[in-house]
């Protein structure tokens, strides 16, 4: 049903491509300059291959179709709770979010009635065509006969989460368990015994059972408090208290891997480089992080930082990351700290 409402969607825009390309004349001059000027026709031939360009002209054409049929029937209270639920998730980091995105509160206002309208024209299309024959008949044709173990959880969030334990199970690689934002290393450490251990469960219709995967272990990407703050956990007294967790579970191949950006740096990239120098030096001093802490996860790229739009080659368009010189600045400084 969405494929059909896009593809009608894509339509409309071919048409106002077709309609565009078809215009004879240079069209009005939009830049005058001494001895020269940009026409509309010059500026349409830049931009018309654009990616960014042409996904704004399908986000206008969908806005103007959907509004015109469904608008009367999305509210701006809709809107504007969503906003409400959004601040309330990002509380004071909400304003750098959207910057990060490329918005504002008023495009992303914009944002979220056009996804509300095209949710609508779904629904209305779906209720036209779902009808309880297309159901019956669907049945009919295919009845297989399955086999399932059924358990019961309180949400979907919990579900979700222990599927992928269940999944984690069956790898035949090493599977790393962050701490949720939280803080609670008891969500982490759950999930590391259910890995661990054997598990039986559906996975893409077939029934799945694993021997456990001995190889899963903690990764400490440190926490937000209620207030929005950034909580490091790769202290020395974190990585005693993880370390007094595995001791007391009883997991095998106990070991910790320590996310040097996210909440232990704030995505301050270059502070990762601060918290690998700490974590080294606590190594030195106790024998059992020693033995525990195995390695970094370091967010890293080809440059340096972060960008809102893809203008530098290689570098970040989502979290701030070290970039490759000071990466492998970095990789050489722990080979040699390690005793080469």
């Amino acid at each position: 049903m969405k494929k059909k409402l896009l593809a009608g969607a894509i339509t409309l825009l071919s048409v106002a491509t077709l309609a565009a390309c078809s215009k004879g004349s240079e069209g009005a001059d939009l830049i005058s300059m001494k001895g020269d000027v940009i026409t509309e026709h010059q500026f349409y031939e830049q931009v018309k291959s654009n990616p960014s360009a042409q996904q704004v002209l399908l986000n206008l054409t969908i806005q103007k179709v959907f509004e015109k049929q469904y608008g009367s029937e999305v509210d701006d209270k809709e809107v504007n709770d969503t906003i409400a639920e959004e601040e309330k998730q990002y509380g004071e980091n909400y304003q750098r979010v959207l910057s990060q995105a490329g918005m504002t509160l008023e495009t992303r206002k914009a944002q979220i009635r056009t996804s509300k309208l095209v949710e609508l024209a779904v629904k209305k299309a779906a209720e036209a065509e779902l009808t309880d024959d297309a159901y019956k008949k669907a049945f009919d044709e295919y009845t297989p006969d399955v086999t399932a173990q059924i358990i019961r959880l309180d949400n979907e969030d919990k579900a979700k989460e222990v599927l992928e334990k269940a999944k984690a199970s069956g790898a035949d690689f090493a599977t790393g368990f962050k701490n949720p934002t939280s803080g609670n290393l008891n969500v982490m450490f759950n999930g590391i015994y259910a890995a661990q251990n054997k598990q039986s469960f559906l996975f893409l219709g077939k029934e799945v059972e694993t021997t456990g995967n001995p190889l899963s272990h903690a990764i400490l990407r440190g926490a937000i408090n209620e207030y929005g703050k950034n909580i490091p956990n790769y202290y020395y007294d974190n990585l005693m208290d993880t370390i007094a967790q595995y001791e007391k579970m009883g997991l095998e191949n106990p070991f910790i891997i320590v996310d040097t950006n996210h909440d232990n740096s704030g995505k301050q990239y270059m502070d990762q480089i601060r918290i690998v120098r700490q974590t080294l030096i606590n190594r030195d001093w106790n024998e059992k992080i020693k033995q525990y802490v195995r390695g970094f996860m370091i967010e890293s790229y080809l440059e340096d930082g972060r960008q809102n739009e893809p203008e530098v080659f290689g570098k970040s368009i989502t979290d701030p990351c070290l970039g490759w010189e000071n990466t492998e600045a970095l990789v050489r400084e722990i080979y040699q700290t390690l005793g080469e």
